[in-house]
This record gives C-alpha cells, sequence and structure tokens, in this order.
C-alpha cells in the first residue's frame, strides 16, 4: 500500500465537483497509448465509504480560502486486498479497511478533536483489479464559530516522513506490499487501465528497449535514454525531474515516460534500483525500512509532533495531549503483539523457537524464514547450523545440541533489513 497525494486544492475548482466527480464517476477519460484521451469505464463502481457527495460540494463551495480541498489516493497491490471478496461485502476485510481509514485521519487531523473536524468523502475504485481508497478531505476546520485553515498534506519533508511512516506501519502490520521494496521496481510507470483492456502501453515497449540497451552496456544515463529515444524516431518535447515527454509518429500527441529510467537521478547504472537490473536483482536483499515496533513509534512520534502543532495553533487543550500519549503506546504495544503473534505462528508451521530465542525476538520476516533478534543478529530458515561470530549469542546453542546444531535454523550477522 501507498500514499499519494493529488496536487489539485480547489484553485480552479471552487466547488470541488472535478475531484467529487473523479471519485465517484462511472466512466472516466484516460490517456492511451497514442497520447489520446479515451473513455474507460469503471466496473465494478466506485462505491462510496464515507461522507455525502452532495453535501461535501456544499462545504467546499462554502470554504472563503483559495486551497478549498486535498485529495489523496491510497492504492493496494493487488496481492493486499482481495477486491472480489472486498466488494462482496467481506467483514473482515472492511473492518480492517475502516480501520485504515481512521488511522490516516488520526494522522490528517492529529490534535484536532472529533467533533471539530470536517466530513470526509471516501470511494473506492477496483476497476484494476486492485483496491483503491480515494478521499476528498476539506481543507477547513471549524474552531470558535468559524471556519479555521487546515492542511492535511502541508508542503515539506515532515509532512511527506509522516505519511511514510502510516504507510510503513500499516504494510508492516498486515503484510502488505512495500512500494519501497528494490524487487518492485518497475522501470516506467505502467497505465492500468490498459493492462485491463488487453491493449499494449507503448510506454512499456519503449522502457524494455532502454533496458536492452543497458544491459548491452550502451545507455549509462538518462542523457544516453533520450538519444535513444531520438534514434528510434521520437522527439523529446519536455524533460521533468522524474519523466521524459516525446511525440513521435506512433504517439502524435505525446506520450509521458515516467520511471527510474526517466529520471534526472539517473546519472549513472548503479543509480538505478537494484530490482531493474536482473544481476542486481539476484544479489539484492529486499529493503526493509524498518521493523513493525520502529514504524509504530516513528508514526507516533510524528503524529505526536503534528498534534502539538494544530493544538498549539488552535489553543486546544490537554485532552488531545493526553490521547497522542495513550496512542504511543497503544503503538509501541501493537508492534510487541505483532512480534507475538508471527512467532506463534512460525512455531507452529515451522518449529518451536528456543526461550532464549523468544526473550530477544525483534523481528520475524515469514516470507524470508528470517528471525532478528535484538543486536542486529539474524536467523536464517532452511539452512544447516547456526553461524554466529558474537559471544553473547554463544546462548542460542541449546545444552541438549553441543554441536550447536539447530533444524532448520541458522544465524547470520547484519543489520535487519
Amino acid at each position: 500500500m501507498m500514499v499519494m497525494w493529488s496536487g489539485h486544492s480547489g484553485a480552479d475548482d471552487k466547488t470541488g465537483r472535478g475531484a467529487i466527480k473523479y471519485l465517484l464517476d462511472e466512466s472516466v477519460y484516460k490517456e492511451g497509448p497514442d497520447g489520446k484521451k479515451s473513455l474507460v469505464l469503471r466496473d465494478p463502481k466506485p462505491e462510496i465509504l464515507r461522507g455525502d457527495p452532495k453535501l461535501m460540494a456544499a462545504l467546499i463551495s462554502s470554504i472563503p480560502f483559495e486551497r478549498k480541498y486535498s485529495s489523496a489516493v491510497l492504492s493496494f497491490a493487488a496481492s493486499d486486498i482481495n477486491v472480489a471478496e472486498f466488494n462482496a461485502g467481506d467483514k473482515e476485510l472492511r473492518h480492517k479497511i475502516n480501520d485504515l481509514i481512521d488511522g490516516f485521519e488520526d494522522v490528517a487531523f492529529a490534535g484536532i478533536p472529533r467533533e471539530n473536524r470536517p466530513m470526509t468523502l471516501w470511494s473506492t475504485h477496483t476497476h484494476l483489479g486492485r483496491l483503491e481508497l480515494n478521499v476528498v478531505i476539506p481543507r477547513a476546520i471549524l474552531h470558535g464559530g468559524r471556519l479555521k485553515s487546515v492542511n492535511p498534506c502541508p508542503p515539506g519533508a515532515e509532512a511527506r516522513n509522516t505519511y511514510d511512516a502510516l504507510r510503513d506501519y500499516w504494510n508492516w502490520r498486515e503484510g502488505w506490499a512495500d512500494p519501497t521494496d528494490p524487487a518492485r521496481a518497475r522501470p516506467v510507470a505502467p497505465a492500468g487501465h490498459l493492462a485491463k483492456a488487453g491493449r499494449a502501453d507503448q510506454r512499456e515497449e519503449l522502457a524494455a528497449g532502454v533496458m536492452a540497451e543497458i544491459q548491452a552496456g550502451r545507455i549509462s544515463d538518462r542523457a544516453g535514454v533520450s538519444a535513444w529515444l531520438a534514434g528510434q524516431g521520437w522527439t523529446l518535447r519536455r524533460e521533468g525531474a522524474d519523466y521524459l515527454s516525446v511525440v513521435g509518429p506512433a504517439a502524435p500527441h505525446g506520450l509521458r515516460l515516467k520511471g527510474p529510467l526517466f529520471s534526472s537521478t539517473f546519472q549513472k547504472v548503479s543509480d538505478l534500483p537494484a530490482g531493474l537490473i536482473p544481476a542486481a536483482a539476484a544479489e539484492a536483499t529486499p529493503a526493509r525500512r524498518t521493523d513493525p515496533a520502529e514504524a509504530a513509534a516513528r508514526l507516533a512520534a510524528l503524529v505526536q509532533r503534528r498534534g502539538d502543532y494544530h493544538r498549539s495553533r488552535f489553543s486546544w487543550g490537554g485532552d488531545e495531549k493526553t490521547r497522542s500519549d495513550l496512542a504511543l503506546r497503544r503503538a509501541k504495544a501493537d508492534g510487541r503483539e505483532w512480534v507475538q503473534r508471527k512467532a506463534t505462528e512460525w512455531s507452529k508451521k515451522r518449529y518451536p523457537l528456543p526461550p532464549a530465542v523468544l526473550a530477544r525476538l525483534r523481528f520475524i520476516d515469514p516470507a524470508a524464514g528470517r528471525l532478528v533478534l535484538t543486536g542486529g543478529t539474524q536467523i536464517l530458515a532452511g539452512t544447516a547450523r547456526i553461524r554466529t561470530t558474537n559471544s553473547r549469542d554463544s546462548e542460542l546453542h541449546q545444552p541438549d545440541d553441543p554441536g550447536g546444531q539447530e533444524p532448520g535454523v541458522g544465524v547470520d550477522q547484519g543489520p535487519p533489513g
């Protein structure tokens, strides 16, 4: 799951109807491989999870500020949420998504009492075979009988880090796909509506051509990409920080090529995500930002700072501060509970974990068959012997196994991810 914010703020959409229509319309125009826009049917149709579209339009219209709303999308991998079961009303999935929405709003409105928060409008898009949660948030709260401007995602690193922490925490908690994992890197941003319609996306074809040239050693940076495109008959129309816009006979209206291959950060091959290059991908270890306990603590600390700012700005009392402290303790407890739950599952499916391991257990990665202990020691399933160079890990060698053997277990030294 990843969180993405739109740049639209109502400066050119005073009633918010453009944003609301995007959330709810059963058909929408999307750019095709030739650069032209075509009508795409959303089937299944969007579903409203929270809010009222008419009331939302009226609320946005009444806001006297230039920037009237913010909008965001929470996008899931197809493997994260079974959309057929979700659309059929699966109670467990619905409860999980409802908790996520609550958590998102608690971040957006940290420090602001619930009775003072504005109504939000949430909808689903599942026509691409995966879940997208879309939200429109009015940028105003009611305080002292007056509307006060508030930005749920202000510019700057603080807000970006806060929503990254929210993403990391939920992805760890639920086992959802991690968008920062190099193994998930894609050479170009795909057009999902084309894939579902069974139509070729010329952007992916061009990206494949660039990748072949990189592997052959003929392209080593973005300048080389631009030169190769020119040699294929494409004209560079615009060059952005993270994209190249080109036109050609096959796409007279233009194509926007966005992704690591076309970014200004591509100055040498080693700048590319390891997952893009087959040789590097074979050696790469999927990167993980942190373990769930750390993600929870990091999120709680950032939310508390955000809440402190709102409480100071709007002069609210200490009740919200107390709730933030409780949230911090709950988040840390959630992380510990997650590890304990995974340890129980591991013991049932693989083999019982020794008490010495349980006492120092910090994180479990079931997919990789990896346990991480305090101090950074890693236990890897599927190896023949415990390997350790740290004297304090001698306690891991069980008394009934003088040779240090542990069936299906190995210890590796290194950072947890």
